[in-house]
């Protein structure tokens, strides 16, 4: 079925914005001294990925309302792909309702205003994104392992950086997430902390593409 191009445009170009605003109020808001600490937060991290990859889309979907009309195939770039940054966004915002939501209440308007966009507002419309513009049904099941690549490589990093002592973050752990805090809750409790996490990522990549597949079935039973 067609989609409007028009629409993809304007939605793609409105979470990119609000990707710029959020991290822009990250940065403002940010402890004097702290501030290149944030890159190493998989939230700042993978919002950087959602401003790059809609940056691209808007451009692209304009670009094909230009050559080819307002009604037809949205532009993505390979659905695998943009599935994936789509998973890691979903990571951002679960992880933050689930185990860190609470602190955004305690915080100044300006940096809980920020909290939300980053963690709620951006992660929804890209997941709107996926549902209502990517091609259904082309990502294989075994992605989903693939997919936590990325988490892991993240999780590694944070480790090591930890132990070879780099700066702390503003909450004075060396660590950037409480729940990876080695210090705190000893590598004992760490050894299935870590699995526990992948496991979860894990059913939550294997649970999109199961929907993604859904979603392409429904489609097709509508033609």
């Amino acid at each position: 079925m067609p989609k409007d191009r028009l629409f993809a445009a304007i939605w793609r170009a409105l979470t990119a914005l609000a990707g710029i605003l959020c991290v822009g109020l990250m940065f403002a808001t940010s402890q004097p001294g702290y501030e290149f600490n944030l890159f190493y937060y998989f939230t700042t991290q993978s919002n950087l990925f959602i401003i790059a990859l809609f940056v691209l889309l808007t451009l692209g979907t304009l670009d094909q309302i230009a050559a080819e009309g307002r009604l037809g195939v949205v532009c993505h770039i390979r659905s695998g792909v943009q599935l994936a940054l789509t998973f890691y966004i979903t990571i951002t915002f679960l992880i933050f309702a689930l185990l860190l939501s609470k602190k955004t209440f305690s915080m100044g308007s300006a940096s809980a205003l920020a909290m939300i966009l980053t963690h709620y507002i951006v992660p929804i419309m890209v997941i709107a994104d996926w549902v209502l513009f990517l091609p259904h049904g082309e990502v294989r099941n075994r992605a989903a392992f693939a997919w936590l690549s990325y988490p892991l490589a993240y999780l590694a990093f944070s480790l090591l950086r930890a132990e070879f002592g780099y700066p702390s973050f503003d909450r004075g752990s060396r660590y950037p997430y409480f729940f990876i805090d080695a210090d705190a809750l000893g590598w004992g409790n760490m050894a299935w902390i870590i699995p526990a996490f992948l496991a979860g990522f894990f059913l939550l990549g294997a649970g999109m593409i199961y929907l993604d597949k859904r979603i392409a079935g429904s489609s097709g039973r509508k033609r």
